[in-house]
């Protein structure tokens, strides 16, 4: 593992902001989770998506928590074997760690719990405290589509199942009109500045109405001012630049020209 000193080195050399360290050191046992992860036999069906896999792979700078999958054909067995291997493998490192795994209709769930790691980067003066790391799969009806990539950083290179563009978009779109949190409405800004085309097939399968621009402009709507207001204070803590949080409040002014193409 890397020293305290490195860490520090780490998080400044990916833009992190100082006095955010608790923050690179979650992004540093993710990337060591994905290594450990993805050298496990049955980890070849799961497809690497949400605000994670924007972070650590195609640069969002903004911290994200989870570890969020697809599965193609996944069954629990599996499941709770490669989450079960993933821990012992991180218990290798000097953590401590506990971890459980089970699913919920066609939802696998996991649970991966780290004892020793923020105190060994000084984050914590609770000797109790643990770092934990929800892991989830969803096993959806769509097709998936996938776009390997190399995560890079704290000294690691992991070759990493991402899902394709498409389908983190659509998917994207499809929890901010369901859910309509400030980080989908600040991740949206992000891939749609991108100009990424979201996978007509996943909208199509999670009832998205209509065209998804206007269904996004129009979930902004519902959200109004107050609200959007609301959801980027909660948001700025999570931002590598606080002020971007604005854009979440501005939403009604400054995304429909950025969603026009779709």
């Amino acid at each position: 593992m890397l020293s305290y000193d490195s860490l520090l080195e780490q998080a400044k050399e990916r833009g992190m902001p100082a006095g955010k360290l608790r923050g690179a050191a979650r992004e540093y046992l993710q990337v060591l989770a994905l290594k450990a992860l993805y050298g496990i036999k049955g980890s070849e069906s799961l497809l690497f998506l949400g605000g994670t896999a924007l972070r650590l792979g195609h640069g969002l700078q903004r911290f994200s928590e989870d570890l969020i999958f697809d599965a193609e054909g996944l069954s629990l067995s599996t499941w709770k074997r490669v989450i079960e291997e993933t821990g012992h493998r991180m218990s290798g490192l000097g953590l401590a760690v506990e971890c459980k795994a089970g699913e919920k209709g066609s939802l696998l769930t996991g649970d991966l719990r780290f004892g020793g790691f923020l105190q060994a980067y000084r984050l914590t003066e609770d000797h109790g405290e643990k770092l934990r790391v929800k892991v989830e799969a969803n096993r959806p009806a769509y097709r998936l589509t996938d776009e390997p990539r190399i995560v890079a950083g704290f000294g690691e290179m992991v070759a990493v199942r991402f899902a394709s563009t498409g389908l983190i978009f659509a998917e994207k779109i499809l929890a901010l009109l369901g859910r309509g949190l400030g980080r989908d409405v600040y991740d949206a800004f992000f891939m749609a500045g991108k100009k990424w085309m979201p996978d007509a097939e996943v909208l199509a399968a999670g009832g998205a109405p209509g065209p998804a621009g206007k269904a996004i402009l129009a979930k902004i709507q519902e959200l109004g001012p107050k609200k959007l207001h609301a959801l980027s204070a909660r948001l700025e803590p999570f931002l590598f630049e606080p002020s971007h949080a604005d854009l979440v409040a501005r939403a009604p002014e400054l995304l429909p020209p950025l969603v026009e193409y779709l």
